[in-house]
């Protein structure tokens, strides 16, 4: 059959994964299913949500999007497959912080130094509006401005071997920069969003985290949830929800947590 004229001049899709792909799959060491750039984005959700529903508690599935950059983050903790190892062996022994009261200071830490400016030009308030819902991930997914498409960025499905859903951040650590949290941070945190929400990794770049969750109906505790996300990730409140009663109204009724670092 001919190409039609759309087609033509087309490049085709490379098929094998990236240098920074083979090496952070060399990292990991675990299963990992490989979807080059320009792939499906339908493809890469059904592959996930196929082998999360299969995990049986087994493994952690997550999207990650490769890239240089991530790879140099998770070279700041191993740049060998048995540094690395050793790193989570390490972490993974190490009894965790209190995440909930990690939350709490930094929230604390706002309050007391914006003052009144925190009510005023942070809180905001809870406005329920139908269309604030958060239900597609998007972690690995590419923006062309030109054109105001979508694309697929090369990524791996990766079925991480944990035992909780937290310690993916120690088989795949980054951050540690900026305000980016450290991996022990995450795990604390991750550990403590779990307990109360359910919420358990699913997508993982340089910059971006994006965590399935359970929606938060109550307003009061979606609230302090956004507080905490703040506390978190303050790039998603002031670039992003704006406020925090915003990201609270989305809490409510999302079952996709997203977060970025600038």
């Amino acid at each position: 059959m001919p190409l039609e004229k759309s087609q033509m001049n087309k490049p085709a899709v490379p098929s094998a994964p990236s240098k920074s792909a083979q090496t952070i799959i060399e990292y990991l060491g675990c299963p990992c299913e490989h979807f080059p750039a320009g792939s499906s984005e339908s493809a890469v959700i059904a592959a996930y949500k196929e082998v999360r529903e299969k995990s049986d508690g087994a493994y952690v599935p997550v999207i990650v999007s490769v890239s240089d950059v991530l790879l140099e983050c998770i070279e700041e903790y191993g740049s060998t497959a048995d540094e690395l190892r050793a790193y989570r062996e390490n972490l993974l022994s190490e009894p965790l912080a209190d995440g909930g009261k990690w939350l709490a200071d930094i929230v604390a830490e706002y309050k007391n130094n914006m003052g009144d400016k925190f009510a005023a030009d942070v809180l905001g308030e809870y406005i329920n509006n139908e269309f604030n819902v958060n239900d597609r991930l998007v972690g690995f997914l590419g923006f062309d401005f030109k054109n105001d498409t979508r694309f697929i960025k090369e990524c791996i499905l990766v079925k991480i071997p944990a035992k909780n859903p937290w310690e993916v951040f120690a088989w795949l650590p980054f951050g540690g920069w900026n305000e980016c949290p450290t991996p022990d941070i995450m795990m604390a945190v991750g550990k403590y969003w779990y307990e109360r929400h359910g919420a358990v990794p699913a997508t993982i770049s340089h910059s971006v985290l994006e965590f399935t969750a359970h929606p938060v109906i109550d307003r009061k505790k979606a609230f302090r949830l956004a507080l905490e996300h703040m506390a978190f990730c303050s790039d998603c409140i002031f670039q992003g929800d704006l406020t925090v009663g915003r990201r609270a109204d989305s809490l409510s009724k999302s079952s996709l947590w997203y977060f970025w670092w600038d």
